[in-house]
């Protein structure tokens, strides 16, 4: 009777043991398919997101609405400049795209902008993204540069952000946390005295916050530590009023200094290909039309000097050399219309 009630137990052992091991296949089968359903909508919405990335670019100039996958878009920069965007696991690099967006878009529509970058001729598109759980507060001192650059940003900024306008530095500290996902302070060639960050409300402690003040060529960022009211700055050199603008949509400055750094690349290729058209156009013309005479020493100041590009500080002191030669070659150009000439551009 001992021996069969053992036997008993150990049957109801062996069929428990059983099922917990069927029950664990079928909840794997389960997990697994559920993962490659996930990875399958991650890679479909981020070819998606990618084509509509593809075809906001081209749209220069126009802002339009783009619908925001649940658990969001996350964007990233390494310092290597391996810039890459994220639907859940899935990573999508930019490749040839110039895109400055916040480390994260979730929750609603986002804002997708285009800008075109010219020195004098096109060099390339930008693409800003946003979304109104961005909070910007552009703050400016009147009658000053300050206004003159906030006449330029309010006519050209895109309808839909989240803005706030300050007409003095130091009501900053005063602001109040409004619930933002993120809040961004944009100081227009304020003086650098005259920001105090670490002084904002104690609610902004655990919170993303970030600024930038733009100066004539160079752009400063000011980026918060985790759980403090510490912020560290760093400076980087602009051109242009569309990395005026890249500056102020970045998530951080590591974002700005990569699309910086692709831009000057462009910067450099482009010009060698228009400095070689306008070399044959030259010798093409040399007897048939002699007054159309290409002048093309900007061109090498040009190539020169962006092919010197640093993200550093230093390299601003290259932003007037760099107008310049842009300045003049756009001159050239015009004078060659006026002759009944082909364009350098």
């Amino acid at each position: 009777m001992k021996k069969r009630g053992l036997e008993m137990q150990a049957h109801w052992i062996f069929i428990l043991i059983a099922g917990a091991i069927i029950l664990a296949f079928f909840f794997s089968i389960v997990a697994k398919q559920k993962s490659l359903s996930e990875q399958k909508i991650s890679i479909t919405l981020s070819a998606n997101i990618e084509a509509v990335f593809s075809g906001a670019i081209e749209s220069k100039g126009t802002a339009q609405l783009l619908t925001v996958p649940k658990d969001g878009i996350d964007f990233d920069c390494s310092e290597a400049c391996d810039c890459n965007f994220w639907i859940g696991d899935k990573s999508t690099s930019f490749r040839d795209k110039i895109i400055f967006a916040p480390k994260k878009v979730i929750g609603q529509d986002a804002t997708a902008w285009s800008s075109e970058w010219k020195l004098p001729f096109r060099v390339s598109n930008f693409l800003y993204i946003t979304n109104p759980n961005v909070k910007y507060y552009i703050v400016y001192v009147p009658n000053t540069n300050s206004a003159r650059i906030f006449d330029r940003i309010n006519k050209t900024l895109p309808p839909g952000l989240n803005i706030a306008v300050l007409k003095d530095p130091g009501a900053v500290p005063s602001i109040p946390y409004e619930g933002f996902q993120e809040t961004k302070f944009v100081f227009l060639d304020v003086p650098d005295s005259s920001i105090n960050l670490a002084g904002l409300d104690t609610a902004f402690r655990k919170k993303d916050v970030s600024a930038v003040n733009i100066h004539q060529n160079t752009i400063t960022f000011y980026e918060k530590e985790p759980g403090e009211l510490y912020f560290t700055s760093g400076t980087s050199p602009f051109v242009g009023e569309a990395l005026m603008f890249a500056s102020i949509f970045s998530a951080d400055k590591q974002m700005y200094d990569c699309g910086l750094q692709a831009a000057f690349l462009k910067l450099n290729h482009v010009a060698q290909i228009i400095y070689g058209r306008a070399k044959m156009i030259q010798q093409n013309l040399s007897l048939s039309k002699p007054e159309c005479v290409y002048v093309l020493g900007d061109f090498n100041a040009l190539m020169q000097l962006s092919g010197e590009f640093s993200s550093g500080i230093e390299f601003s002191q290259k932003i007037p050399g760099i107008t310049a030669a842009a300045n003049a070659i756009a001159r050239e150009n015009k004078n060659l219309i006026l002759l009944s000439c082909p364009e350098i551009y």
